[in-house]
């Protein structure tokens, strides 16, 4: 069982900073369904425990920067450090490119302040899928 004297508080906030390279804290919530304010006490080193594996997984899913579930569960203490391959920690992150399909699936998005709806989301996937597909001649 992991205890907080085997959670490396500061390792896993370098690691999660990381992970969220060129995104804003609010971004990364919205892409990995994690609560921004525990995002934010875990940079901040507030927590005491790290977090669960299931959320571990869910920030891993969409980390940036080649960190992985692997480097996270270390550095949260569920695994032992000797097999991890670190990434090199990066000073600047790549600016942040949302993909825009992913955006498409989110429940609510907005265009110049309007919200979205339902069809002209379709509408738009479908004009970028005719666009986006290889020009095929029989």
């Amino acid at each position: 069982m992991t205890t907080p004297s085997t959670y490396n508080r500061p390792l896993f906030a370098e690691l999660l900073k990381q992970a969220i390279g060129g995104r804003s804290i609010n971004q990364f919530a919205l892409h990995c369904g994690v609560s921004a304010a525990y995002i934010s006490r875990l940079l901040r080193q507030k927590t005491k425990t790290p977090p669960n594996p299931p959320i571990i997984l869910k920030m891993a899913n969409k980390a940036h920067n080649q960190i992985s579930y692997l480097h996270l569960m270390t550095a949260a203490g569920y695994l032992q450090s000797e097999p991890v391959n670190w990434p090199p920690l990066k000073e600047h992150n790549p600016p942040y490119a949302p993909d825009l399909a992913e955006m498409l699936r989110q429940s609510v998005i907005k265009y110049k302040g309007h919200p979205v709806d339902e069809d002209t989301k379709f509408i738009i996937k479908a004009i970028l899928e005719k666009i986006t597909k290889p020009n095929i001649r029989e």
